[in-house]
């Protein structure tokens, strides 16, 4: 493929495993393209069917069973395009409150972290979460690994998710 960085040169792909984003760095994502230009040495990283793969990780953060964590709630409000201030108000807490979660100052607690996925789910216009598992007494990291197949992203179940 062509160098979007000088148009000039040609860049080489090939297939990497790492995780999806710096924020979620225990999803980890097997298929995205990979490459260095020769003429300019700009590297380029390509995105495979991102729609599919950002809605996978999206569904999986809004259905996981503990708390979402800082970094989630950061991710999905990302995702969704929505300011902080704005979803403070409609939380229902202050902007400030909305900054600790986002930087791991202050737990999020359980009522607005299932009406953060209620949200979500509606901004994304995503079937509304299913919200009676979830384990209010614990944040741990949504940890997953997806692969490309020629059908798009799957989830893949790994040992320790097995066991």
């Amino acid at each position: 493929m062509k160098c979007s960085a000088c148009s000039t040169g040609t860049v080489e792909l090939e297939r990497i495993s790492r995780p999806f984003s710096e924020h979620l760095p225990e999803v980890v994502v097997d298929g995205l393209e990979q490459g260095t230009c020769a003429d300019c040495g700009e590297m380029m990283t390509a995105y495979p069917r991102w729609s599919q793969l950002s809605d996978l990780v999206v569904a999986a953060l809004l259905e996981k069973p503990s708390r979402l964590t800082a970094a989630e709630i950061r991710f999905l409000r990302l995702k969704t395009r929505i300011k902080a201030q704005d979803l403070a108000e409609t939380l229902g807490v202050t902007p400030s409150q909305v900054s600790r979660w986002e930087n791991d100052a202050v737990t999020i607690s359980t009522l607005a972290d299932r009406l953060l996925r209620m949200v979500v789910a509606s901004r994304l216009s995503l079937p509304a979460p299913k919200l009676v598992n979830i384990d209010g007494s614990k944040s741990e990291p949504l940890k997953m690994q997806v692969k490309l197949t020629g059908r798009g992203w799957k989830t893949v179940e790994s040992d320790a998710q097995a066991a």
